[in-house]
């Protein structure tokens, strides 16, 4: 009987446990938006992908403006790291297109097609207007100008990688995620620096020198210079991705929904 009691006591504490945890969270909406994909700028404005469909909204959800070209086909990706020169890549169709705060073309698609890059799998800019592309069939690190003037290919050792993402970090470093190959970074040149084992099938985000990202329904949290990770439990399942803004942690479940939560308040617990 006394051992039933405490297994009782058990299962209402972490019950009480994982509502605390889940009420930390408030739902975000997204003016009807069901993101596949979401993304934030310096300013904490956030920015949701919707198969063709690209919308800009404010730190509380506020909607500011969208862009859609079903002719280009559903967007890849998004680089929001200058959110006066937002980059998007289409795989299918070969493209890249800029866009201005405004969501507003500044210039004709880029079309990669035509450059004879065939296979590109993962596409980034540099501040330093530099265009980094992704062979996903030969593993090669290519470098352009921004007309797709190539200036530099290099080929990577590690085959058959399926790159979940590419960007850039304090302007001279390129991070190639490689999902359960772990993360790879590399000089301005291209040169390999080094291969963090940190593998994970969802997108991560690096914030001085922390890494955060989404694994098993946990936030992880490493610190590449003092070689220590955290791990917090979210409280939630079924999540999709996980990005960090201006001091927030906000969730992307796989059915659309965004919520939103204070990540002090997760590591302090």
């Amino acid at each position: 009987m006394r051992h039933a009691k405490l297994i009782l006591t058990f299962v209402l504490f972490l019950a009480v446990g994982l509502a605390f945890s889940q009420a930390d969270f408030s739902r975000l909406e997204l003016s009807g938006v069901k993101p596949e994909a979401i993304y934030a700028d310096l300013y904490g404005n956030i920015y949701a992908i919707q198969d063709f469909q690209f919308t800009k909204f404010g730190a509380d959800g506020r909607f500011i403006c969208s862009y859609g070209d079903f002719k280009l086909g559903h967007i890849t990706s998004a680089d929001v790291t200058n959110p006066q020169k937002i980059m998007l890549f289409y795989k299918e169709s070969g493209t890249i297109l800029f866009l201005d705060e405004h969501l507003a073309p500044t210039t004709a698609p880029a079309d990669l097609f035509k450059a004879n890059f065939l296979r590109i799998s993962a596409a980034a800019y540099s501040t330093s207007n530099i265009i980094w592309l992704y062979d996903e069939s030969n593993s090669d690190l290519i470098r352009t100008d921004f007309q797709l003037n190539q200036k530099d290919i290099i080929h990577q050792q590690t085959r058959n990688i399926n790159p979940l993402q590419l960007f850039e970090i304090q302007e001279k470093t390129v991070v190639l995620n490689a999902g359960r190959d772990g993360l790879f970074f590399f000089d301005s040149f291209g040169t390999l620096i080094k291969n963090l084992p940190i593998a994970t099938e969802n997108s991560v985000q690096i914030i001085n020198d922390k890494i955060f990202y989404l694994k098993d329904n946990q936030l992880h949290e490493y610190d590449s210079k003092m070689l220590d990770e955290k791990v917090y439990d979210i409280g939630k399942g079924n999540i999709r991705q996980l990005l960090i803004t201006q001091g927030n942690i906000i969730i992307l479940t796989q059915n659309g929904e965004c919520f939103s939560a204070s990540l002090h308040s997760f590591q302090n617990n």
